[in-house]
């Protein structure tokens, strides 16, 4: 997403160069694609290559992300034409799923990053978050918790 929450593909683009694939992101299992909105709320997608072909929306403050499950479609789409130069292959097998109103809902209106981050970690390991809530109590502490046993994922992005 670009100014105004639009699509801008060579902002895709440009974001997608920086990760360090040996190839593309069609090579991984799973990806999680983290959203800002508007400059003041995180959400995550989380896309699952693997035998679902589906895209998900996570949301701490119960959003659907309709918009956004769609856009994120069109990025694959659009991401698989640039790097493999040829349309996503079976793009209507895809599915997507709005979790927003089925995950843990932050109880303020400051903790969507930290929830987006034990979202991605949680999609990571394919456990469905709606059982974070049984297993975490403060979300804060399990990710200082999480960082502090150096157990998030480190992905490097080149400047």
């Amino acid at each position: 997403m670009g100014t105004n929450d639009a699509y801008d593909n060579n902002m895709i683009k440009r974001w997608t160069r920086k990760i360090h694939l040996k190839e593309n992101i069609f090579q991984l299992k799973r990806f999680t694609f983290p959203i800002n909105i508007s400059n003041w709320h995180w959400t995550l997608t989380g896309i699952n290559f693997n035998f679902k072909k589906v895209i998900e929306y996570f949301d701490s403050m119960g959003d659907l992300g309709i918009n956004y499950l769609n856009v994120q479609l069109k990025v694959l789409s659009d991401e698989h034409e640039d790097k493999l130069s040829c349309p996503l292959p079976e793009i209507d097998s895809w599915s997507t799923s709005s979790c927003g109103d089925r995950v843990p809902q932050e109880p303020n209106a400051f903790d969507c990053g930290v929830y987006a981050c034990i979202f991605a970690k949680a999609s990571s390991r394919d456990l469905y978050p709606t059982n974070i809530s049984q297993i975490v109590k403060n979300p804060r502490e399990k990710l200082i918790q999480l960082i502090s046993e150096s157990q998030l994922t480190k992905c490097k992005l080149s400047n």
